[in-house]
């Protein structure tokens, strides 16, 4: 555990030192990265190939022009870097050697990092995971707010406290005391698949800010800079006088894909060095408008990662463990789905046991929601369908299930909620007039496939007589019209008042646009990749079975109707001999629309 007690006397008289003689000015410039979440290359390895809008061997050349621009700079990150991309999941997976640097904090040594934060991220592999991780860092790892559940001691760094020698504006050398002071966001304790209640403390963001500001000027800090990872009380701590640089976790975009930079200007005509002026700045890796990267790799990162990048290549390419049938989403907007169906059984087995702990909610029922992630871009790309075949599940194979960044959340809702976040869901179809003598076409392709929820542990029907409830935007357009039929749990019909807990998505938890949903339902935020869910979940199926099952229950149907409908889908041999042997009804195939889509039709009385 830290103590700083006993080293107030060495730093009262280094900052005694310090003390300029004469009046002057100097510029500083505070860098910064943020949110880098392990991805410490340009290479997308869900693809398999380079990307050059993100990755830390981009950005450590921005880093470093922004170094080389001015006299005088100090190197942040703040935060989130262990955990969130495909080089975070190889190092937990192989784990570290003795005497391993893990490679975030290799690449931030590397950059010349000063210091860095314990993110909500660090925290996703677990404590022991992350102890290890920050003792073999050269950078130090600083969080003033988290402590040890049974001393009650610092259990990190809180701050840094640096004595730098930096040139004025005249040229002449002079030594000015920085310091930097960590802080980490409760929302910790939610965010994490480690359950660390019992294990750690986190003390309010804003008081100990106030705490150790006033301490860090007593040591004599001309500059006290905030590696702040806690959004929620950014208003807060900028308020707090004392606080030169407040960075913020949340100003930067995720992966490495910018940076930040802070000009300080100080001077010393009061008798001691002040800042006077600052001016914040990023620095974007691609500009979108010329699609052009404005920074090159840095071959010193390059060289440094090369092991890591080779190895996590060849982990994405291993496989997970194997599924019993084909995964592809060619039939997904028209049948219940093998892929949504393996999705849903992930999510529902990692919230149960979530929730295990919590005896009010692991006795409710579990249901899960998730959407079928690749079905034609929206009726304009023929070749975007998840395509997976019976046998081995690599790690990459993942990527066609499951959209980058996605975590597993949980939010508690009543069958009233859960009948209408359904009827958002019907949106998906278009209005069919019964008794027609013509086909009609089945997909409102204005409403994304992403917002075409299928909910699992439930069955339900959909009335297509009836107009949409909600439009694409989940919107009340036809208050009158119910769509969802049916609904039933365990046979019976689900009551308004009955309550579910609904495993989903981050996003979809916590938007609000679903009923049900919203910050104020949420009783599992985000933390684990949902891909990471999936894959540990059809190794522990392999494991215990051989292979993990994954066949749609059918949970879901159209209510039959006198009338005939058409739907597009991919053209290609495969499709088309999947759909000859896996249609839950007849699909007759008509041909190829103007896009090259194959159509099919259906009768919805079959």
């Amino acid at each position: 555990m830290f103590s700083f007690a006993k080293r107030v006397g060495t730093l009262l008289l280094g900052a005694l030192l310090a003390l300029p003689t004469w009046a002057a000015e100097l510029q500083l410039r505070v860098i910064e990265t943020s949110n880098v979440q392990a991805q410490l290359t340009d290479f997308d390895y869900d693809q398999d190939k380079s990307n050059p809008q993100l990755g830390y061997t981009r950005t450590a050349t921005l880093v470093k022009k922004a170094q080389r621009e001015v006299k005088n700079h100090v190197y942040v990150d703040n935060g989130n870097i262990l955990q969130g991309s495909a080089i975070g999941d190889f190092m937990l997976t192989k784990g570290l050697e003795v005497g391993e640097i893990h490679p975030s904090y290799l690449a931030l040594e590397k950059a010349g990092a000063m210091a860095s934060v314990v993110g909500e991220r660090e925290f996703a592999y677990g404590l022991n995971y992350l102890d290890k991780a920050i003792a073999t860092s050269n950078v130090p790892v600083l969080s003033a707010n988290v402590f040890d559940a049974n001393t009650k001691a610092p259990r990190y760094k809180p701050y840094l406290f640096k004595i730098m020698d930096l040139v004025d504006t005249q040229g002449e050398k002079q030594r000015i005391n920085v310091a930097f002071l960590g802080l980490t966001s409760p929302n910790v304790f939610h965010n994490s698949q480690q359950d660390l209640r019992g294990q750690i403390l986190i003390s309010d963001v804003v008081l100990t800010a106030k705490k150790y500001v006033p301490l860090l000027k007593q040591l004599g800090a001309d500059v006290i800079i905030v590696l702040n990872h806690s959004e929620a009380h950014q208003n807060a701590l900028s308020q707090i006088d004392g606080i030169d640089v407040l960075l913020n976790a949340g100003s930067l975009k995720a992966y490495g894909s910018e940076i930040g930079t802070m000009d300080l200007l100080l001077n010393n005509n009061s008798g001691r060095w002040r800042v006077m002026n600052k001016t914040w700045a990023t620095r974007p890796l691609f500009n979108p408008e010329t699609q052009k990267a404005n920074a090159g790799n840095s071959w010193l990162m390059k060289w440094v990662l090369r092991h890591y990048h080779r190895s996590t290549r060849q982990f994405m390419a291993q496989p997970v463990g194997k599924v019993a049938e084909n995964l592809y989403s060619y039939l997904s907007l028209v049948q219940d789905d093998s892929a949504v169906q393996l999705v849903n059984a992930a999510q529902k087995d990692f919230v149960q046991r979530q929730l295990a702990r919590q005896p009010e909610l692991a006795k409710l029922p579990v249901l899960s929601a998730t959407s079928p992630l690749k079905t034609g871009k929206q009726h304009s790309n023929v070749y975007d369908f998840t395509k997976i075949e019976q046998g081995d599940v690599s790690q990459r194979q993942l990527a066609d299930l499951v959209a980058a960044g996605e975590k597993v959340a949980a939010v508690k809702v009543n069958g009233a909620e859960l009948k209408e976040w359904l009827e958002c869901s019907a949106g998906a179809f278009n209005q069919i007039q019964a008794a027609s003598k013509t086909a009609q076409p089945l997909m409102n392709w204005q409403f994304h496939s992403q917002n075409f929820d299928v909910i699992d542990g439930v069955s339900y029907q959909f009335d297509l007589v009836q107009p949409a409830r909600y439009n694409q935007d989940c919107r009340l357009v036809n208050a009158n019209s119910q769509r969802v039929k049916n609904l039933s749990y365990r046979g019976k019909l689900v009551e308004p008042k009955a309550e579910f807990i609904v495993a989903t998505n981050e996003k979809r938890a916590s938007e609000g646009k679903f009923a049900g949903t919203g910050k104020q339902k949420v009783v599992l935020k985000g933390a684990v990749d949902t891909r990471q869910v999936v894959g540990e979940f059809v190794r522990a199926q392999t494991m215990a079975n051989g292979v993990a099952e994954t066949r749609a229950d059918k949970n879901w149907q159209f209510a039959p109707m006198n009338a005939t409908v058409s739907f597009e889908t991919s053209p290609s041999e495969r499709a088309r001999a999947y759909t000859a042997l896996e249609a839950t009804r007849p699909y007759l195939w008509v041909g190829q629309d103007a896009k090259g889509f194959a159509v099919y039709q259906f009768d919805l009385d079959k």
